[in-house]
């Protein structure tokens, strides 16, 4: 290798200093774009588990209330559902309940509570609530992803869930969130990478071309002169 570069002419020498700025350029832009992407969704994730942590919370309350017998277990229940159902976060993302049976025991929106919710699927065919059970049985708490129809759209848009098990009364909370404004926010941002690199790559070989001919004229003009010479 060491031979074949020290064979090549000045000019071939710059131009191979400049390909490999150029692929070093677009290798760096490359795995940025990749730790972005990873980063976005890792945030999304965050978020939704804090939400879900934060209202979790509040379970332990209402059930201390039922022990020590200021009000009945069917109250406490009937209060933190109530809660739960009532609290939005990120304009209408919601919380729902769902026990191990699995029976939808709270949601804010669809008709569910009180039925079994074993059969519910996604349009891949996940039975979505037996995941977040066997997610709980497992872990007693983690991520669930899966896809569901956006409101006002016939489209089915991948979610991504965070479910907790709440031991005491066999529940199970858990929040949803879509991920598809991740794919806007990250084709923005490399859009944006990509004019930036482009400009720099332009720069490079606009430079690089200034720097090559001003070796590489000089050195030409200096060979004409010494072939003239050596002719008279």
């Amino acid at each position: 290798m060491g031979n074949f570069v020290s064979s090549l002419k000045i000019r071939y020498k710059l131009w191979l200093i400049v390909g490999i700025a150029l692929l070093c350029l677009v290798s760096t832009g490359l795995l940025f774009l990749v730790s972005l992407r990873n980063d976005l969704h890792e945030e999304k994730k965050i978020r939704t588990r804090n939400v879900v942590e934060a209202v979790y919370g509040c379970l332990p309350y209402y059930f201390n209330l039922a022990k020590e017998g200021k009000i009945t277990e069917d109250e406490a229940r009937k209060q933190a559902i109530d809660l739960v159902k009532s609290l939005r976060y990120e304009g209408d993302e919601y919380f729902w309940i769902n026990d191990m049976r699995p029976f939808m025991v709270s949601h804010p929106y669809f008709e569910l509570e009180g039925k079994d919710v074993s059969d519910l699927t996604d349009v891949n065919g996940k039975k979505i609530i037996i995941e977040f059970v066997n997610k709980v049985k497992t872990s007693q708490s983690g991520f669930v992803g899966y896809f569901w129809k956006k409101p006002g759209s016939e489209a089915h848009i991948p979610k991504i869930a965070y479910v907790k098990g709440f031991d005491p009364w066999g529940w199970i909370i858990g929040s949803g969130v879509y991920t598809d404004d991740i794919d806007k926010a990250f084709r923005s941002k490399a859009i944006k990478l990509g004019l930036v690199m482009l400009v720099s790559a332009l720069l490079i070989l606009g430079i690089s071309l200034l720097i090559a001919k001003s070796i590489t004229h000089p050195l030409s003009t200096l060979k004409k002169g010494m072939q003239r010479v050596g002719l008279g």
